[in-house]
């Protein structure tokens, strides 16, 4: 956005009309949840705060709640809510495994 400072620039997103750009914000989401990973799984110990992290994904996505007029991209996000919700759901599922 024009609105940025050019070193936040890259931290937006480029492409994400296209398919292929949706393909690869899908991707980058799925490697941040595997870089964090190990951080989120000292944050949720139970299933109250992993449901607490998808319903504030679905808030961003949709731009509702704290993200309503904030300028965040997460609409961005709302096409490929199904596959990031399932990816993030899958990790969340394996943190609380022993």
């Amino acid at each position: 956005p024009a609105w940025v400072k050019e070193e936040y620039a890259p931290l937006f997103l480029q492409r994400g009309a296209s398919l292929p750009g949706k393909a690869e914000l899908l991707r980058a989401f799925g490697a941040k949840l595997v870089e964090w990973g190990p951080l989120l799984q000292r944050f949720l110990r139970s299933h109250d705060d992993q449901v607490e992290v998808l319903l504030t994904f679905e808030e961003y996505c949709s731009s509702e709640g704290v993200f309503e007029g904030q300028g965040e991209n997460g609409a961005a996000f709302a096409d490929l809510f199904e596959a990031g919700n399932q990816m993030l759901l899958r990790l969340l599922l394996s943190l609380l495994e022993p």
